[in-house]
This record gives C-alpha cells, sequence and structure tokens, in this order.
C-alpha cells in the first residue's frame, strides 16, 4: 500500500462505489462511477471485505494518466501482447465479485497481487447459462440454484485459483465469475499482436 500511495496517493482517480445498493451493479456500471484521491481508495480497499468499491478495466481510461506511473515495469509478452498498449486495472477489496458473464473479446490476466476465485463455464454451455441482458447471466456459480436454473445441472463449471504472477487467458465466449480472496492488484491484456480481438459486431 505505501509504494502505492508513495507512486500516486495524491491523484484523483475513478472507481465504481456504491455497488453493494444495486444488485445489478456490474450492468449499471456506468451509474456507479465515483471519483476520490487515490490514497483514500487504497485505504478503503484495505479495510476490510467489502463489494461496494473496485477499481475496474471501466475506469481505466479516466485513470491512464493518474495511474501511468504504476505502468512502469509491467510485464511484456513479446510476439503476444503489443508492448505499445498499457493493459487494464483492476483493484479490488476482499469478497468483491465480479458476476457471471462473459466478454466479447480475449482476454490475458495477470495477477499482480492477491488471490482470486475463477469460475468457467465453456461457451459450449451458453444455452445452459440464461443469458440474461446482453453478456450477463443471473447464475451465481458459487451457489448454483438448479430449482431456478434447472439446466444449469448440464454446465461444465471449472474452479481455479490464481495468485501472484499466474496468468491466465480467457477465451472471446468463455462465462466467468470472480471472487477477490485477498487484496488484489491484476492486469488485464486485451491488444494481443496480429489479432483483430474485437467480436463484439458478430454478438447477437
Amino acid at each position: 500500500d505505501e509504494w502505492l500511495i508513495e507512486k500516486c496517493g495524491p491523484a484523483l482517480v475513478e472507481v465504481q462505489a456504491g455497488r453493494d445498493s444495486d444488485p445489478d451493479y456490474e450492468v449499471n456500471m456506468h451509474l456507479h462511477k465515483a471519483r476520490m484521491p487515490f490514497v483514500e481508495f487504497v485505504r478503503k480497499v484495505s479495510s476490510g471485505p467489502s463489494n461496494d468499491i473496485y477499481m475496474t478495466a471501466s475506469n481505466w481510461e479516466a485513470n491512464r494518466k493518474a495511474l501511468s506511473p504504476l505502468m512502469e515495469g509491467v510485464p511484456e509478452f513479446p510476439g503476444i501482447v503489443d508492448p505499445a498498449s498499457n493493459p487494464f486495472i483492476w483493484y479490488s477489496p476482499v469478497s468483491a465479485v465480479t458476476p457471471t458473464h462473459h466478454d466479447l473479446l480475449n482476454i490475458l490476466l495477470l495477477q499482480v497481487r492477491g488471490r482470486k476465485r475463477v469460475l468457467l463455464v465453456p461457451p459450449e454451455h451458453s444455452d445452459k447459462m440464461y443469458n440474461h441482458i446482453r453478456v450477463y447471466s443471473q447464475v451465481d456459480l458459487t451457489k448454483p440454484d438448479f430449482d431456478r436454473f434447472p439446466l444449469l445441472r448440464g454446465a461444465v463449471i471449472i474452479e481455479l485459483e490464481i495468485g501472484p504472477g499466474d496468468a491466465l487467458f480467457l477465451p472471446v465466449g468463455w462465462w466467468h465469475h470472480v471472487t477477490t480472496l485477498e487484496t488484489s492488484i491484476t492486469l488485464s491484456y486485451t491488444n494481443f499482436v496480429g489479432v483483430i480481438n474485437n467480436f463484439d459486431l458478430a454478438y447477437r
């Protein structure tokens, strides 16, 4: 924490906040943007379990300049990720949750700090995931409700844990649910070399 504060403490950053009051906080992420000094955010994240506050990829454009000192020395993946592009930062307290969804691009996650539990369902089982709004599902993969979602019984759920130094490649279309087990910083890379990594127009 002290290193982060030394690097960027006074900088004003954008985060997701007030999530506890909204069961659809991820769908409504645009309604939960808040600004605060980075030092205040770091202290809040480290103060204990919470799902109310989270810095996510959706905040990165607003934070790119403010948090640029943190990008010094981030890992490069020659031939895989465009070295001219910066990764997105995900910074979360214990118990923060990214609910079940799939993405419309391929993602490489690099866990820098803390541990996360990731639950995955392959795209060939999408018909069992009860797609709700766009790329989101109301299925909670941590405690499946088979009475409400009976088709889920036929889905393969893969559970894994990532910690500092681990990398996880999430191919487009893979459903995933993420829980922060320890105060966590994750980098996500999407700008792959030689790949048009955007399947939004093909999504129905």
